[in-house]
């Protein structure tokens, strides 16, 4: 694993995206994942709809939880922001998965 490495490498459920979540921008919560709360209203409300969002719990698996996340639009470009969203939790399925 590298820093410079796309998520979607090890979680194909982030490959649509247009821009490239990196593992630097977990790390620096720079992916531009957003927690259902701080966003445009469409795109909170599409978390909530997938049951992502900050305060709903977690489903049983990070698996899971992930296949929800994954598809869904980017807050902001990567690295162009910084928004402490749930990084160590899609961090912790890519960890499962080597």
């Amino acid at each position: 694993m590298a820093f410079e490495d796309p998520i979607a490498k090890y979680l194909p459920k982030f490959a649509d995206h247009d821009h490239q979540p990196k593992i630097h921008h977990l790390l620096t919560h720079t992916s531009g994942l957003s927690n259902g709360w701080f966003g445009p209203e469409s795109q909170d409300t599409a978390y909530r709809w997938a049951r992502v969002e900050l305060l709903v719990p977690l489903p049983d698996t990070l698996e899971e939880w992930v296949k929800r996340l994954g598809p869904l639009h980017l807050a902001f470009r990567p690295g162009e922001q910084c928004a402490y969203v749930m990084s160590a939790e899609v961090l912790g399925r890519k960890k499962t998965r080597i």
